[in-house]
């Protein structure tokens, strides 16, 4: 019998692999009763083109389906990506110990 390599995980011919990956329930992520998918297109936006209903909708979806915090995390720094995007100059570098002690410059800041 023909062995895949280690990443695939299983030997052809074997059975398919029926564990859910660390999942709970089988099946797609998202659709019904998923609150990170019903804010999918919201995520993809800039902070500056959210209106009211918008940030409503984002805030809730956060609260209730990112308990980490990691999409939260990651939507911030999109955001702080797309300010340097269209920023007319770079800023200067700075040095930075850790993630916490570096901030956005103040003409950076969304508003």
């Amino acid at each position: 019998m023909a062995t895949l390599p280690p990443l695939l995980g299983s030997t052809v011919g074997s059975a398919p692999d029926t564990s859910l990956g660390g999942r709970d329930t089988p099946g797609h992520r998202g659709r019904v009763g998923d609150p990170l998918y019903g804010i999918r297109r919201v995520l993809r936006r800039g902070a500056d083109t959210l209106t009211d209903r918008a940030w409503d909708r984002l805030l809730a979806g956060l609260d209730t389906g990112d308990a980490g915090g990691q999409v939260a995390a990651a939507w911030i720094a999109a955001q702080y990506l797309r300010l340097l995007y269209r920023a007319p100059t770079v800023p200067a570098p700075r040095n930075c110990t850790t993630a916490s002690s570096c901030t956005a410059p103040t003409h950076m800041s969304p508003s």
